[in-house]
């Protein structure tokens, strides 16, 4: 496994949505590379975030009336939720650059003796 297939795959590990096969897989790749980690830590509370994020609510009468609502209408409201999900996705990555940042930080402030640790 690559980088690439690595970090195409987080989320599936996350939600447990692979075969034993694909997780050993990812989980060799994850141990012979604890350096990703904290992009694991990142997807998760991006996940997470997203989850707990308030949900769009459509009017009541949105039933009664999606006969008669407008093809501009409908447009409109389709736009908002692109927006929305826009909006998700800057914040999910705002998340993980400074969560990045942050873990940078603490390994350079930490020096020598974390890096003995690690």
């Amino acid at each position: 496994m690559d980088y690439n297939k690595f970090e195409d795959r987080i989320s599936d590990w996350i939600e447990n949505s692979m075969d034993i096969k694909e997780r050993n897989e990812f989980e060799k790749f994850l141990k012979d590379n604890p350096q990703y980690q904290t992009k694991i830590d990142s997807v998760r509370t991006a996940i997470a975030a997203m989850n707990n994020a308030p949900t769009l609510k459509v009017s009541e009468n949105f039933e009664k009336n999606r006969e008669t609502v407008s093809q501009d209408e409908i447009a409109s409201m389709q736009k908002e939720i692109q927006d929305k999900g826009k909006d998700l996705e800057f914040l999910a990555g705002k998340i993980q650059q400074a969560q990045e940042e942050t873990a940078q930080r603490i390994f350079a402030e930490s020096g020598p003796s974390m890096q003995k640790i690690i």
